[in-house]
């Protein structure tokens, strides 16, 4: 794009970054409305209205409803369905044509009529709200709806989805829809070049990963200065060079977060960074240092770990030990602060991050391994010396280490937006932070009818081991008599370096395995059709399976021998390895949220299919060590050596008052985030336009 192309661009300013607005006296009857049902009992009305609409329009030829999409965009883009320029009921009449328009253009591009259920979820999105759907009704199409009316406007429209595996498939999949209304969608991905990021933020709707779309903005303010105002941005526009780059972004007005549970909250505390190399030798000469240091230090003696502060603490004696060896560090991080610090993070590197699992080395090149997705990050560098601390333990060459240039948390992000929806599938047991923290109300929208809801899914019973390896072993011998039954599995994990380990388990017992990650290059539609095939075992991490689309039933299913079809499991073996037809689903280490295991249980016993999930828990797995009070683990682990029977009977409540404690702490992180992220934003300023700069030449190059 040229220089003059790009600044002719209309700019779409974002919210300020402390737009921290309290809600006012209408923003609050609102919400009594919306707890009084005004909320839902309009929509039944609106969504009424909409059918009635929609058959009406069955009979119109495709030159004539294509007609009438083109003249229902007009109208929208004029503003006719803002209260602001005509009148409620004008606006509502409008938005109703628009959705009876749109449910018939998906009929006829799709093949999909929406279920009212869809169409309230739309509606609801549009008006800025979060809307729990349970899984399989049709969260893609209502996305696609609420999208549309805003793309409609003429202003930018940002999908965001849980990882880029779904962006890309759903940007896909609503083409035709998006074609029919006259808009562009694009998908943008991590793996893009900067021409062709900046060419998919020129189509009308673009779906993305949350962190992307952070990313790309960061990218774009560090390219611009800051500058978010239009006017000052023309007028910056003009003293750029020719060849530099110009922002990717069109501005942020409105975004529609699919797996809004995820996104808007689950992720709000991870900040993405954009980071620079800088000259620093005196930082490396400090890690250096530290390196040396902690040869004088034991574990136990000198310092003990937290586990619970996830901290390191040090006794009287490391005290000492620290003064007496401090001058192996240079005179400016000998004060008593930075010195901890920085001996702390050498404990780290030494006795916790290990290669193969945290990092590789390769080719003499430190690479970092994202533990929950099981790949290479691209571009890698911590920061704060990490990176070199890491480098200097494995006998490498330091690198120059990385500066900051500008930072910003998810949840700080997506509060920029002037238009924000959402939907998800548990999205109202976080309705009181979303209001606090979001000022978004939040609605529930229930299945279509009672064979849809998860009734199908049978839960095993909580199973507690004293450790890891036997727990891992008991996972392997199921996993292998579900293959020799010829039932198929997914296993779901928290770490590359377990799949690793329960893969090699499997492949010594002669039971082959495939491993299902959104993120892969290809094939990932022919792993998820190899799911469902009898006897296959399928390794996953965390929540990448969720939003996919998983096969329920077992391959032929339907000719399923009687006995098979309906089981009667014999009461001495376990519920997994019985006979029921469908998917089985383990998981091997819990989430740190109840609802998180819910979605992860939940991929099986769906839609009116058979399904069983059973959850595999051991006393030192993170959820236990971080949450759990010493004294507690101490006593189970006295249980587990005397009376290993009764840790199968306390399973369940360790595990919910766990996750009572982790959600309670992740609630008081996500309050206090803001606070924080300004106070780095403060000590980030001190540098501030030195820093702007060496991002300028950064990222302003073609």
């Amino acid at each position: 794009m040229t220089k003059a192309a790009a600044m002719n661009r209309p700019w779409h300013a974002s919210r300020s970054s402390s737009a921290q607005e309290r809600p006012g006296l209408a923003a609050w009857l609102r919400r009594l409305g919306h707890a009084l049902g005004t909320t839902r009992r309009r929509l039944d009305a609106d969504t009424a209205e909409v059918l009635s609409q929609r058959d009406a329009l069955c009979n119109l030829d495709e030159a004539a409803l294509s007609e009438a999409l083109t003249a229902i965009r007009g109208e929208i883009r004029l503003g006719r369905m803002s209260v602001a320029k005509v009148t409620a009921t004008t606006a509502r009449s409008h938005r109703l044509r628009a959705f009876a328009l749109l449910a018939e253009a998906a009929a006829r591009s799709l093949s999909w009529r929406p279920y009212p259920q869809q169409l309230q979820a739309a509606m609801a999105m549009h008006a800025d709200m979060l809307v729990s759907l349970p899984a399989g009704e049709g969260k893609t199409l209502a996305v696609a709806f609420a999208a549309i009316l805003h793309a409609w406007r003429g202003r930018p429209c940002h999908v965001a989805t849980a990882n880029e595996y779904l962006a890309q498939r759903d940007a896909e999949l609503m083409r035709p829809l998006y074609a029919r209304c006259g808009l562009t969608v694009a998908a943008v991905a991590q793996s893009m070049q900067p021409e062709q990021v900046a060419e998919a933020y020129r189509a009308d709707v673009v779906y993305a990963a949350g962190k992307q779309f952070l990313a790309d903005f960061l990218r774009d303010q560090i390219i611009l200065g800051g500058v978010d105002d239009p006017l000052r941005l023309r007028l910056r526009g003009l003293a750029l060079d020719a060849g530099a780059r110009q922002p990717a972004m069109r501005g942020l007005h409105a975004v529609i977060v699919d797996d809004a549970e995820t996104v808007l909250f689950d992720e709000a505390t991870t900040p993405v960074v954009i980071s620079a190399p800088s000259d620093n030798p005196m930082l490396v000469e400090a890690v250096r240092g530290a390196h040396e240091l902690v040869g004088h230090l034991q574990a136990g003696h000198d310092y003990r770990m937290n586990d619970r502060l996830r901290d390191i603490e040090f006794t009287a004696h490391g005290e000492a030990s620290l003064e007496q060896h401090e001058h192996l560090l240079p005179p400016l991080w000998r004060a008593q602060e930075r010195r901890d610090d920085l001996v702390r993070q050498a404990i780290v590197v030494r006795d916790q991050l290990q290669a193969q699992r945290h990092y590789v080395v390769q080719q003499g090149r430190l690479s970092i391994i994202d533990d929950y997705i099981g790949r290479l990050l691209a571009r890698p560098a911590w920061t704060h010396g990490l990176h070199q601390a890491i480098e200097i333990k494995e006998g490498l060459e330091p690198t120059p280490p990385s500066r900051v240039l500008m930072r910003m948390g998810i949840g700080q992000f997506f509060r920029r937006y002037r238009r924000l929806g959402g939907i998800g599938v548990e999205v109202h047991e976080l309705r009181a932070e979303a209001w606090q923290s979001l000022g978004r109300l939040s609605l529930s929208i229930a299945t279509r009818t009672a064979a849809l809801s998860p009734a199908a899914l049978q839960r095993c019973p909580f199973a507690l081991w004293p450790d890891q390896a036997r727990k891992r072993a008991a996972l392997v011998e199921a996993l292998a008599q579900l293959h020799a039954r010829g039932l198929p599995a997914l296993v779901s994990l928290r770490r590359i370096s377990d799949a690793e380990a329960i893969a090699a388990l499997l492949a010594e017992r002669q039971v082959k395995c495939q491993f299902f990650n959104t993120r892969q290059a290809s094939g990932v539609a022919e792993t998820l059709h190899g799911i469902a095939q009898p006897g296959q075992i399928t390794l996953t991490l965390n929540l990448e399976a969720c939003g996919a689309d998983l096969p329920l039933a077992l391959a032929g299913e339907d000719n399923l021998a009687p006995g098979l079809a309906n089981p009667a499991p014999a009461m001495s073996e376990p519920l997994e390895l019985a006979p029921h037809p469908g998917l089985r689903v383990l998981q091997f280490e819990t989430q740190e949220l109840a609802r998180q295991d819910r979605r992860i249980l939940q991929l099986t016993g769906r839609r009116g299919h058979a399904g069983v999930a059973r959850q595999y828990l051991a006393l030192d797995d993170d959820l236990f060590r971080y949450h759990l009070p010493g004294w507690c683990r101490n006593l189970l682990v006295q249980v587990a050596r005397t009376a290993p029977g009764w840790l199968h009977r306390v399973s369940h409540g360790l595990l919910r008052y766990a996750q009572y404690r982790a959600e309670k702490q992740a609630r008081r992180q996500r309050r206090m985030q803001p606070r924080r992220e300004a106070l780095l934003n403060q000590q980030l300023a001190f540098a501030g336009d030195r820093d702007m700069d060496v991002g300028a030449q950064q990222f302003g190059k073609p």
